[in-house]
């Protein structure tokens, strides 16, 4: 067994880390919200720009149908985003649902109505509904499982709380942004082409969240708190290194091994090379258990450099 293990807070502690992660993926969440509900807001404008072909009230169901499309996929992106988190991180999924949720907002805004190209704005306009559908999906499961992983214990249910709080949040944003620009022009103007505004202010908005969880989130991931575990005993026995991405080392972080022996196994020597800062065989694995179980019981973990210097082989 092999593994890596970064830094840990006391139990409940709200540290630095724990509020940007929480910060960033609230804020992501509020904005992708925004972008969604935009378009339920607007229906009775987008039915007349993007299904004047038809009757009124047969356009305003067609525009309906386009907004309850973003929800039937929702499930869709939430299992593929889902999978692809687990598979290169919660960060980086975070950031592509993001770019797509915002891309797709934003070429609503720039979109040529039916008038324009007929019957291609429509279908156009339905295909950005299940972008926009598929990110959303993937973002709001995403977003709440970041926090979890990141939240102290004892207050990951609390913390991921405010995840859920960000669907009213983007829908009164929605709603503010709408109205102030609808009185700012007034009604002509706005059904004519100020409905656009909004769905243009969402590229500033992507900008924004794409730099915050990259430059808040990303940057105090060593200073947040999990473990990564890897069944790799049979790999180290072998003199094999596992397939362990160096991404899964945090700078400053501890690598141990269960298998106990002279000299670096592979995984440790792969460690080293990623950036990890200490490293300890079986023996050292013991002691960094017996220091996060004196955390749970105490509130306080002790350094446990001293003690692995005299207790465990020296790893050259």
């Amino acid at each position: 067994m092999s593994a890596t293990t970064h830094h840990h807070s006391p139990q409940g502690e709200l540290g630095k880390g724990h509020k940007k992660v929480i910060f960033a993926s609230s804020l992501g969440t509020v904005f992708e919200w925004y972008d969604f509900y935009l378009y339920g807001s607007l229906a009775a404008i987008i039915a007349k720009q993007f299904f004047s072909g038809v009757n009124e009230t047969t356009g305003f169901i067609f525009a309906l149908l386009a907004f309850a499309a973003g929800f039937a996929v929702r499930p869709f992106g939430a299992a593929f985003f889902g999978s692809l988190g687990d598979r290169i991180g919660r960060k980086y999924t975070f950031l592509v649902t993001i770019v797509l949720m915002g891309l797709s907002t934003f070429i609503v805004g720039i979109l040529p109505t039916y008038a324009t190209i007929g019957v291609a704005a429509p279908i156009i306009l339905i295909l950005l509904r299940l972008a926009q559908g598929l990110a959303l999906g993937g973002e709001y499961g995403g977003a709440a499982t970041y926090v979890a992983e990141h939240a102290p214990q004892g207050k990951r249910g609390y913390y991921t709380s405010f995840i859920q709080i960000t669907a009213t949040a983007g829908l009164v944003l929605s709603l503010v942004v709408i109205l102030s620009i609808r009185y700012t022009l007034g009604e002509e103007a706005f059904a004519a082409w100020g409905w656009r505004i909004p769905f243009l202010i969402s590229i500033v908005l992507l900008g924004f969240t794409f730099f915050t969880p990259t430059m808040l989130v990303g940057a105090q991931v060593g200073a947040t708190t999990f473990d990564i575990v890897i069944n790799a005993t049979a790999a180290s026995l072998a003199g094999e290194a596992p397939a362990v991405p160096a991404s899964a080392f945090a700078a400053g972080a501890l690598a141990y091994d269960m298998v106990y022996g002279k000299g670096l196994t592979p995984f440790l020597k792969l460690a080293q090379a990623a950036g990890a800062a200490r490293v300890a065989d079986g023996v050292g694995m013991l002691v960094e258990q017996a220091a996060e179980t004196f955390a749970w019981w105490r509130g306080v973990r002790p350094d446990t450099r001293a003690v692995l210097q005299r207790l465990t082989v020296p790893l050259a």
